[in-house]
């Protein structure tokens, strides 16, 4: 990438104490992280067995604390039942029950997927030290408190977007064969390349975020979560139907993996780069609303899409599987290495013309943006 595109985009702390049950500190790390580790699954048997709602570690007292049920079993618990090497911990009881936080959980798993619609997306954890049910949703806080609605808990509310990562929920480091939106325009991430200076970008499709006479600076979100992405780039639409999105910590920002698979997908590495063959039927885009299509076999490498935008030339062209859709302009074309363990990028699709359908190649890509791809070894 060229100096002014560039321009344009553009310690360790030693801690040493007494450990706590009765652990000296020693000068082997190793040995002292297997007797903390030793200590701990021990305390956590006895926690279960005694039905104590959990247990951590108090750093200010350099101590463990269990934390007792309020009521039934497991309440009646005392500090010498759950003595280790000679020392007991402190017991502390909570205002809560475990009956109480399952009930609390259920409640949650039912309005998640009340009427089998998927609706509010909830993640929930009990606060042992602050003895308090956290829960983070997009859903209002009514109903969150209906959900705690006679039950001996105390629940905090926090607002927030999010899910699993997934394609529709995709967080940093961001990855290929995501949904991204750019103004009103929901379209599919590419692939991370980086230039010579090593700054990262992800790509997809240049017409998803073209505006004429706007060539940089439009931001680009996650659709699902609505996470800030980095702002997208183009140079030369239509002459060449690529976009970069960048951000300016970019090494930390895009990964080296794309999503495969259905609508949730799984993720897999990025192990290189090269240009389709003519002929071959092994090649596969994995897009936001197709989703991983296989079975597709390239027809040319010197195509052309021309719309009201204008042409753009020597493309990749290539048939057979399942259709594209909207919205599936940017996803990366690739073939599978022999063990399926990662992927060889060929390109990002962007568009279709009746059952034939059109990808920007890589070496085009490379030669245009001044870039190379980002890879990961297993």
């Amino acid at each position: 990438m060229s100096t002014s595109r560039r321009g344009a985009i553009a310690g360790l702390l030693a801690i040493m104490v007494l450990l706590p049950g009765g652990i000296p500190a020693s000068a082997d790390g190793s040995a002292r992280g297997s007797a903390i580790s030793a200590t701990e699954s021990r305390l956590q048997e006895l926690v279960e067995d005694k039905a104590a709602l959990g247990f951590y570690y108090d750093e200010r007292r350099d101590d463990y604390v269990v934390v007792l049920p309020a009521t039934g079993p497991g309440s009646v618990g005392v500090a010498a039942d759950f003595t280790l090497n000679g020392s007991a911990p402190t017991v502390k009881r909570s205002g809560t029950t475990q009956a109480a936080i399952d009930e609390f959980n259920w409640r949650i798993r039912a309005e998640a997927q009340r009427d089998g619609v998927a609706g509010h997306v909830f993640g929930s954890a009990f606060d042992l030290v602050r003895d308090v049910m956290v829960v983070t949703t997009d859903a209002p806080q009514d109903v969150v408190r209906s959900l705690s609605a006679g039950l001996p808990i105390t629940v905090e509310h926090r607002h927030g977007t999010g899910g699993r990562n997934s394609r529709q929920y995709d967080s940093i480091p961001f990855r290929g064969g995501a949904a991204i939106t750019v103004g009103t325009a929901q379209c599919s991430s590419g692939f991370t390349v980086k230039s010579p200076q090593g700054d990262r970008y992800l790509l997809t499709a240049g017409h998803c975020g073209y505006v004429q006479g706007v060539p940089m600076g439009r931001p680009v979100s996650n659709t699902g979560s609505g996470e800030n992405m980095g702002y997208f780039y183009n140079w030369n639409y239509p002459a060449r139907d690529i976009g970069l999105i960048s951000r300016l910590d970019s090494a930390g920002a895009y990964g080296h993996h794309i999503y495969v698979g259905n609508a949730t997908g799984t993720v897999k590495r990025v192990s290189g780069a090269s240009d389709p063959v003519v002929g071959g039927t092994g090649y596969c885009r994995s897009g936001v609303f197709s989703f991983e299509q296989c079975g597709n076999r390239v027809v040319g490498t010197s195509g052309q899409l021309c719309d009201a935008a204008g042409c753009t030339q020597n493309l990749v062209t290539y048939n057979q599987g399942a259709a594209s859709l909207s919205g599936d302009s940017g996803a990366p074309l690739y073939t599978y290495n022999s063990d399926r363990s990662a992927v060889v990028v060929r390109g990002i699709h962007i568009g279709i013309v009746g059952t034939t359908y059109y990808a920007e190649k890589w070496s085009l890509i490379a030669s245009s943006q001044g870039v190379s791809i980002v890879t990961s070894t297993p």
